[in-house]
């Protein structure tokens, strides 16, 4: 039998990007719908969002403390871990900047995808005068 191995853990997450497609300085993170729709979820809130780009989160995560921070209702934590430990495995295959969508596979899982290098650029400060 083989050992236990540890859950996955990254550096790295998913934040939301503004409804023009631009990262923002304090976005709040957000993880793949635990209820099974193909969208992000806002950890705190619950809010949807289509896409959300990849973040240094400065402390390493896992699967468990993830779902500790979620604030919506759980119906079945086994699968959520299932879900967030798939989702955290994904990730770490992505470079910071990525904007990725989320769909789901035969059995569920969320399953990233990359769907541009880097998030929108809008034009720079302009200088005064």
């Amino acid at each position: 039998m083989p050992p236990d191995r540890a859950p996955p853990t990254t550096k790295r997450f998913t934040a939301a990007l503004t409804n023009g497609g631009r990262a923002k300085v304090r976005a709040p993170f957000v993880v793949p719908a635990l209820d099974g729709r193909p969208l992000f979820v806002e950890m705190k809130t619950g809010k949807a969002h289509e896409r959300a780009y990849v973040v240094f989160a400065g402390v390493a995560v896992s699967p468990e403390e993830v779902l500790s921070k979620v604030r919506q209702p759980v119906a079945d934590r086994a699968t959520a871990l299932r879900h967030l430990k798939s989702f955290i495995e994904q990730l770490v295959t992505f470079k910071l900047g990525n904007v990725l969508a989320v769909g789901r596979d035969e059995h569920g899982l969320p399953v990233l995808r990359k769907v541009a290098e880097r998030t929108v650029r809008g034009p720079g400060p302009t200088l005064p005068g």
